[in-house]
């Protein structure tokens, strides 16, 4: 016999459906949990240390040095390439416009802490202008990034350092608060 329009869902059919939706729900939330805290810190760090990274290769590939301006206080940073220096004031006014990225932000609840120049010196307001030079030098030499999250309750998991190897310009990553003593500086040799 056809089954008529206007009957609706039997009780065990619904039950079903619910008990299908709720699992599917505890699947998502117990997988979105890792896009939280300590993951968000991971990947903020990793795409800060890349721009380092591709500008130091960028800079040597295309001959010309190239600059990530880090303002601490707006938790931002943006790529610049300045123009040549010229040798005279009429290639002067041939010459290239400065060209800015625009800038890329930290997630709302990380902040950079600050950048250590050395031992003694830790940049904690204000821009810090990284030059990328041809030859694959990089200034300021050897430094570390510190990024904190204020989500994360746990001091240790709420901080990660970014080291830049004064020496190679290689790029570590290191969760929690990393001594400045690790970093290797070019002009220690």
């Amino acid at each position: 016999m056809p089954r008529s329009p206007d009957r609706g869902f039997t009780f065990v059919e619904l039950m079903v459906v619910l008990t299908i939706l709720s699992f599917a729900f505890a699947y998502a939330v117990i997988h979105l949990d890792g896009a939280t805290g300590p993951a968000r810190l991971s990947s903020s760090a990793r795409e800060v240390g890349s721009a380092v990274e591709f500008l130091r290769g960028h800079a040597i590939q295309s001959s010309r040095p190239l600059e990530l301006h880090v303002d601490i206080d707006k938790g931002e940073w943006r790529c610049v390439m300045p123009p040549r220096p010229s040798e005279s004031e009429v290639e002067r006014s041939g010459e290239e416009e400065v060209l800015v990225t625009d800038p890329v932000a930290l997630p709302k609840w990380i902040r950079f802490e600050g950048i250590q120049l050395d031992s003694q010196e830790v940049r904690s307001s204000g821009t810090l202008v990284i030059t990328f030079s041809p030859l694959g030098e990089v200034t300021p030499n050897g430094f570390m990034i510190r990024l904190v999250s204020e989500e994360i309750a746990d001091e240790a998991e709420a901080r990660f350092s970014i080291e830049v190897n004064g020496l190679t310009g290689e790029v570590s990553y290191l969760p929690g608060q990393a001594p400045f003593d690790q970093v290797v500086r070019g002009d220690s040799f």
